[in-house]
């Protein structure tokens, strides 16, 4: 029989079927249906049930007063801070204060502590002759902790310490008058007004006070008092195993049972003698807190605990691990039904990701000088499943800011184009800010709920409480109430939503038992799973978060981290003291918040208890998913599409021709892998690069160097196209700030998207530093051009391309057109002669030792089984294509002069005499002439391949990076 059993056995037995004059009070709610229950069965027939209610049901029934909202109990209290303390404090930064400070009053409440002498004034403590309130022992604790204070008294801690206890008893005190003009109450306040009155409403015959445990002081008057009328019976669920002296988890219910005796026998093993009878008992280590839920199907189906039904129990100690267990319950078995006591935690669903991001993204997402948005916080929001029901362009938006315009900083202004978008991405502003965005926040979600498919109940439960908890917090900001800055605002409605859960719906009495600790109370099943019983989750939360010091915490009888111990000591060994099958789980794996040790509850059992657990580790599986490599043989229609992406026709014009042109990125890709060249050229399939706001992207870098280079090379070196040293070195030696006014253009055209002429952006910390490492390398970039007596500027950012014809397989000759745009083209006379020079700048990392890995031949280039080559291949490559195709330019060189192929890599720049001509083995390439005969074969052979390839085939020295892993399968 169960605890409830014996109880439903003995009320009816002392007072028959009418239990309409009795009211059954527990710790919580749940026991209430299984006593309605087991009253039923007992009976077998009609009969008047007793009114159930909670002990804080009792309480609130006898009094007209209300227990607020912790959030407008911390404003309430705030007023009173500022009164006694004339801080100057803001609520943004009493606001966690407030919230311990709060819980302190509700612990002196509930153990009817006298708040004058536990906030007594420390510093006047020896002058105080009346203690006679005090026990020896409780004397001695205050002496320890006074004696520690005078150890140091000057220090800054103990000062602020002592000039906020001084005032503590006032604010107290003021805080509570406060509230009861309101008619309002924190729940310990309530509490300890009920048991100060004289009188109290007892409307019942018989009040039965069932299953409970740890009590405070205002719960032992209130039952006293209640007995005192001859109106209390009390039943207590306990078992002699820990009912021994100097056992934690029945220390309270020995000392409760003096004063108010139980209605069942004490001597009854049948009901107090259970743990030590035989029960089958598992440990099981589990390497992650995942694997315990994967394991629950397996344990559902062994020893009958599926058939149990109700006597079968899931018991969460972390109970954010319910949306993992809800998703690994067994879905093949029809006769499952499950009962989830525990709700859906809030913050675990969509609705609640998206308020953090959209709060994200309004406080530290945006810059109020620049009006302009972070691109990763406006990212977080475009990806997030939710929004297209609010945004119907956001795939248009992350394309445009992303791939096409590229743009990190967009303005707030860039959003106003899109239609709905404004919504979402207009800045927030005004006097009441706090106001419109709580307004906002709620106009979303009211947007999301209307096109979203109502079909999904816990997303539309999920958007009903996230905007009803949003719209209480704004009546209060609407009301002067809750007057903090945006930032403490957000992290207001992120506390709100974590301790928010959403109610299942089921028959509570029927199916497995998915529970909480806290919920089993007074409830009995036969086969139990315990999760995450690790040491940090079992006991959970024992420190202590108090302004009290623990030494006058346990002088006053108020909670501490025995209490909380032994509170989670007794909810532990209840719950197994009637099973016949117990499963224990732990996570062995460390973190920085979580022990990989069993809970040191198991631990005692395994030395006290006479049931030895069998110790078993669970370990994973040892297997990965074997993957298939998807074969890609070339078809009439991808060579019809390679033939439209690359062929040209004489008779179109140059654009048209230069749009068709075939990249060295493209030769590169195909070189490294033909089955990513077939992805990214054939099936249009790219990886997306969101471009980094950090200011440390590399891309971004490149992109503002490049730029700034073309400005200063443009506006301020160049005359007619001449570079000349003088010049240089005028530049360098100017305090006109030329170099930084460059890079402060290009920041505001490439980086902010603005024009500086119109608009002025102040850079953010972190563009600064990019700003000044941008100046740095420009000026090494001078520096070293000052080794020319002059140079002669033929383009910056200019293209350049060579139309070459190729003959396929199948004798068919097709005409493309190679090339791409060039950073620098410039004519140069040294000591290697006169040449045309192909600079392609490189912000990337290298160093001399890179160098020396550089590809030292034609053929290299256009090996790919080769993995001591460095990556720079690839630029090197592009760099000799280019030239080549300068070489052959009528419009660049038509008196064919040498072209010279040029890798400027910024991080050598500071070396002396650095010469960034490309070199093959040493030897500098001051002209690609007797190289061309043999690159234009290898080209040609390599384009042949792939307009005539017969399958795309994975290179292996690739996949480790490779973006296409998943659906390539080839590693």
């Amino acid at each position: 029989m169960t605890f409830l059993d014996i109880v439903a056995h003995d009320i009816i037995a002392k007072y028959g079927k009418d239990m309409s004059r009795l009211c059954v009070v527990f710790p919580g709610k749940r026991p209430a249906l299984f006593l309605r229950q087991a009253l039923s069965q007992e009976i077998g027939g009609p009969f008047w049930s007793p009114q159930c209610l909670t002990i804080s049901d009792l309480f609130r029934r006898q009094t007209s007063l209300v227990v607020a909202d912790e959030l407008q109990l911390v404003c309430e209290l705030f007023h009173s801070y500022t009164k006694y303390t004339k801080s100057e404090d803001t609520l943004d930064h009493f606001y966690s204060w407030g919230k311990l400070m709060l819980s302190d009053f509700d612990d002196v409440d509930k153990q009817l502590a006298d708040a004058s002498q536990v906030y007594a004034n420390v510093s006047n403590i020896h002058e105080m002759d009346d203690l006679s309130y005090l026990t020896k022992e409780q004397i001695a604790m205050l002496q320890q902790f006074y004696d520690t204070l005078t150890d140091n008294p000057n220090t800054q801690l103990k000062q602020r310490f002592l000039a906020l206890w001084r005032n503590l008893h006032s604010i107290y005190t003021d805080f509570r008058e406060r509230l009861l003009t309101k008619g309002l109450a924190y729940e310990g306040m309530l509490y300890r007004s009920v048991v100060e009155k004289e009188s109290m409403l007892l409307p019942m015959d018989k009040y039965i006070f069932v299953g409970f445990n740890v009590l405070g002081k205002v719960e032992q008057e209130l039952m006293q008092r209640i007995k005192k009328e001859g109106k209390a019976a009390f039943y207590w669920d306990f078992d002699e195993h820990y009912m021994k002296e100097a056992h934690e988890a029945g220390v309270y219910i020995t000392r409760y049972m003096e004063h108010f005796p139980n209605e069942l026998d004490n001597r009854d093993k049948a009901t107090y003698n259970n743990f030590s009878r035989k029960k089958a008992m598992q440990f099981i280590e589990c390497p992650t807190e995942d694997s315990q839920a994967r394991y629950i199907a397996t344990w559902l189906k062994q020893s009958k605990r599926l058939e149990a039904g109700s006597k079968t129990a899931i018991v969460m100690c972390d109970e954010g691990l319910l949306p993992t267990v809800v998703h690994c319950l067994p879905e093949s078995e029809e006769a499952l039904k499950v009962n989830i006591t525990t709700g859906y935690p809030l913050q675990h669903t969509p609705i609640a990701a998206l308020i953090t991001i959209l709060i994200d993204l309004y406080t530290v997402g945006i810059s109020k000088r620049t009006k302009s948005y972070r691109l990763s916080r406006v990212n977080k929001v475009l990806r997030h499943p939710y929004i297209p029901f609010a945004l119907e362009q956001h795939q248009e938006i992350y394309n445009e800011l992303n791939i096409k315009s590229k743009i990190p900083y967009p303005q707030v202004s860039f959003f106003e184009k899109y239609e709905g978008a404004p919504l979402i991405f207009s800045k927030i502003e005004g006097d009441n800010a706090n106001a419109a965005l709580l307004e906002r926040l709620m106009q979303i979600i009211k947007l999301i709920a209307q096109r979203s498919n109502h079909s999904n109940h816990l997303m539309r439960e999920s958007l009903y409480r996230v905007y009803t908890k949003i719209g209480i917090i704004k009546n209060m900001v609407d009301a002067g109430e809750l007057a903090v800055d945006m930032t403490t605002l957000g992290k207001i409605i992120r506390e709100d939503i974590e301790t928010t859960s959403i109610a299942f719906h089921g028959e509570p009495i029927q199916g497995i038992q998915i529970m909480g600790m806290l919920e089993t109370r007074c409830l009995d099943f036969d086969h139990v799973l315990l999760l995450s019983a690790s040491d940090s989750n079992l006991p959970k939360n024992v420190a202590d978060s108090s302004m009290i010091p623990y030494n006058i915490r346990r002088a006053h009888s108020l909670t501490t981290v025995e209490n909380k111990i032994a509170i989670q000591s007794y909810y532990f060994y209840r719950l197994l003291q009637r099973a016949k099958d117990v499963t224990i789980m732990y996570c062995s794996s460390n973190n920085n918040d979580r022990s990989g040790e069993m809970s040191q509850f198991m631990q005692q059992i395994l030395v006290e208890s006479k049931n030895k657990p069998e110790m078993i580790s669970l370990k994973l599986p040892n297997q990965t998913r074997e993957r298939k490599a998807i074969d890609i043989n070339q078809t009439a229609e991808m060579r019809d599409a390679l033939l439209r992406r690359f062929v040209i026709n004489d008779s179109w014009s140059e654009d048209e021709k230069n749009k068709k042109a075939l990249s060295p990125s493209a030769l590169n890709t195909y070189i490294k892998c033909p089955k990513m060249f077939y992805y990214n050229y054939i099936c249009g399939i790219r990886e997306t690069e969101e471009v980094d706001d950090s200011g440390t992207d590399k891309r971004l870098f490149g992109l503002l160097f490049h730029k700034a280079s073309e400005i200063l090379y443009q506006r301020y070196l160049a005359v007619r196209g001449v570079v000349t040293r003088e010049r240089v070195r005028a530049l360098l030696e100017s305090e006109s700030n030329e170099i930084e006014s460059a890079v402060d253009e290009a920041m505001h055209t490439e980086i902010f998207r603005v024009d500086p002429r119109v608009r002025k952006i102040e850079p953010n910390g972190q563009q600064m530093i990019m700003c000044k490492v941008t100046i740095r390398y420009m000026r090494q970039l001078l520096q070293m051009d000052m080794q020319y007596d002059s140079i002669e500027i033929l383009a910056l950012e200019g293209e350049a391309y060579k139309d070459i014809e190729v003959e396929l397989a199948d004798g068919k000759t097709i005409k493309l057109r190679i090339g791409g745009r060039i950073d620098r083209l410039d004519y140069v006379n040294d000591k290697a002669g006169k040449r045309i020079r192909v600079v392609d700048y490189k912000t990337g990392k290298m160093d001399k030792k890179g160098l020396a890995k550089m590809p030292k031949s034609i053929d290299e280039l256009f090996d790919n089984e080769n993995d001591d080559l460095t990556t720079h291949r690839d630029n090197c490559l592009q760099a000799l294509v280019y030239a080549y195709a300068v070489s052959h330019s009528e419009k660049f060189n038509p008196q064919g002069l040498p072209v010279s192929p040029a890798l400027l890599f910024t991080q050598l720049t500071k070396e002396d005499e650095y010469d960034p001509t490309l070199c093959f083995d040493k030897e500098k390439i001051t002209s690609v002439g007797p190289y061309i005969e043999e690159l234009e074969r290898h080209l040609k052979n390599l384009i042949a391949e792939i307009f005539s390839n017969e399958g795309y085939v994975a290179s292996a020295n690739n996949c480790n990076y490779c973006a296409m892993q998943r659906i390539c399968g080839q590693c």
